[in-house]
């Protein structure tokens, strides 16, 4: 975990975030979040190495996901007339993944961020379907030599309003897809990708916002 001061002290609206990887020979992902709390920064002071060790989160509970960076992607941009809340006297926290076997090179990743105007809706960023609470076949394991599907499943508790969505998965994944069932029984697809590819990962914004009405069931395999 790696904390950058933001040095903002009003409020902004971010309309783009890009996560640029110093090295992406190494950078397997990053997780940005913002935090507002003195934490992230004591963590980091008390670790007395560059950054700080956190598995999951940042060790924060009011720790906030901005975006994630996979292989593939690219600066985004939120949908027009919408944008991200940067509170004023924030911290980027930005969780490095790097995979084994990499002592000894250097990475520089960078956090970059375009403001717009204040009036922008605000979305947020989150692990909605995840390989951990929302597993209804879990844990997620796979024997050696065998084929395994495993799916997720959480109950939407308030109306919500979908611009986009990231599916995520490592280097054995075949294939990924999420779909909704209504109250009313109706279903709409949300993502379909029949040939994974770790390589070439994308946080896909859908042509026109969803509507997922409170009730609905959301599954993804």
């Amino acid at each position: 975990m790696f904390v950058i001061p933001v040095n903002n002290p009003a409020q902004q609206t971010i309309q783009s975030i890009e996560v640029y990887p110093g090295n992406r020979e190494i950078v397997h992902h990053a997780l940005v979040f913002q935090d507002t709390s003195s934490i992230p920064l004591t963590l980091d002071q008390n670790d007395p190495l560059p950054g700080y060790n956190a598995f999951g989160g940042t060790g924060s509970p009011t720790s906030k996901l901005l975006t994630v960076y996979t292989p593939g992607q690219g600066a985004f941009n939120f949908a027009p007339g919408f944008g991200a809340v940067m509170l004023p006297n924030s911290y980027i926290v930005i969780q490095m993944h790097y995979p084994g076997g990499v002592s000894g090179q250097v990475d520089s990743t960078q956090v970059r961020l375009k403001y717009g105007l204040s009036s922008l809706r605000n979305v947020t960023t989150v692990a909605a379907l995840n390989h951990g609470s929302t597993l209804t076949n879990g844990p997620l394991f796979i024997p050696a030599d065998s084929v395994k599907t495993f799916y997720n499943q959480v109950n939407v508790n308030t109306n919500y309003t979908l611009t986009g969505i990231m599916p995520h998965m490592h280097l054995i994944g075949k294939s990924i897809k999420a779909y909704c069932v209504t109250p009313t029984n109706d279903t709409f697809h949300l993502i379909d990708i029949p040939e994974w590819d770790f390589h070439w990962q994308y946080f896909y914004q859908f042509q026109k916002p969803i509507l997922l009405p409170r009730a609905s069931i959301v599954t993804g395999k």
